[in-house]
């Protein structure tokens, strides 16, 4: 998708070098090629800044080598889920009565990224009633204290078993209502799909209080919901359990305008990270163009 965005900025800009045989996409490198340029990675590069560079003649190309959690950094909805076509018939999503909730279990339940986590029950109880729609799980579902919760709470719930993460993704992005677990995989699921709505948790990486320099808080599109969590560093010790099980949690729900605004204070947080990023990002550019026109030297193509 930042690829993409590149392509559109830079005039006969080539993309290379992926293989997702389940999308159907594919281009492999030329064996020969060499490209004078820098490495992009994190959420701190811009994606102009790098268009503008190449449109200069600083450098001639990139290598993107991580997934940039950073909304800017894309093209549109439309143009990215367009990318991303499943190579046989999606499965159906659920329709207009149903809720379907993400679950972001297995390793993260013991352990894993503070940034992530499994959600406390109490949130999909709140969304729950508050919709009152017929609640589905899907996702990373095992036996044991979280799911026998859910089932407690929730017994007339529908529970998918574990099954392809392909097809969880494309019933995702196929149903009407869905709820985000922490996780990118149901973050662009829903994001692809044409839901009615779709409830974000503002809490661990979609939190900009804990990660100031990750956007994935759609404050533009009328078909979010958000809700503010505590900031929490998950490492899953008996307190983070406990809490997962705790009636009183505080879920706050926020207008897009307030979601906006805790972006902005993030940004103003990470700002001299981002001035710092794009200096060395700059600077690495010039030493490439000097190493490509330097007398005695070899240009990106093997010509010198």
């Amino acid at each position: 998708m930042i690829a993409k965005k590149l392509q559109k900025l830079v005039p006969g800009l080539v993309i290379h070098g992926y293989d997702l045989p389940r999308w159907r996409l594919s281009a492999p490198s030329p064996a020969h090629l060499r490209v004078a340029g820098p490495e992009l990675t994190g959420n701190l590069f811009d994606v102009r800044h790098v268009a503008g560079l190449m449109n200069a003649g600083w450098i001639d190309g990139a290598h993107l080598t991580g997934f940039s959690l950073n909304m800017s950094n894309f093209g549109s909805r439309e143009e990215c889920s367009e990318l991303f076509q499943p190579p046989s018939e999606s499965p159906p999503g659920f329709g207009k009565d149903e809720l379907v909730i993400h679950v972001r279990g297995e390793d993260i339940l013991t352990g894993g990224h503070p940034d992530y986590g499994p959600l406390p029950i109490q949130f999909y109880v709140r969304i729950v009633a508050q919709t009152g729609l017929r609640p589905v799980f899907l996702g990373q579902i095992q036996e044991g204290r979280y799911l026998d919760e859910i089932r407690r709470a929730f017994p007339d719930a529908q529970i998918l078993p574990a099954r392809d993460v392909l097809a969880d993704f494309q019933t995702m992005r196929n149903s009407k209502n869905i709820v985000l677990g922490l996780s990118s995989f149901s973050w662009l699921a829903a994001w692809f799909s044409d839901a009615d709505r779709i409830h974000l948790p503002v809490f661990g990486f979609l939190n900009p209080r804990q990660r100031p320099d990750i956007h994935c808080l759609p404050v533009d599109d009328s078909r979010y919901s958000f809700y503010l969590l505590p900031v929490r560093k998950w490492n899953a010790g008996p307190d983070d359990q406990a809490a997962l099980y705790d009636q009183r949690l505080p879920i706050e729900p926020i207008a897009a305008g307030e979601a906006g605004r805790l972006l902005r204070r993030g940004a103003w947080r990470i700002a001299p990270k981002r001035l710092a990023k794009r200096v060395l990002l700059t600077a690495q550019c010039a030493r490439a163009k000097w190493a490509v026109g330097a007398p005695g030297r070899t240009g990106p193509t093997g010509a010198p």
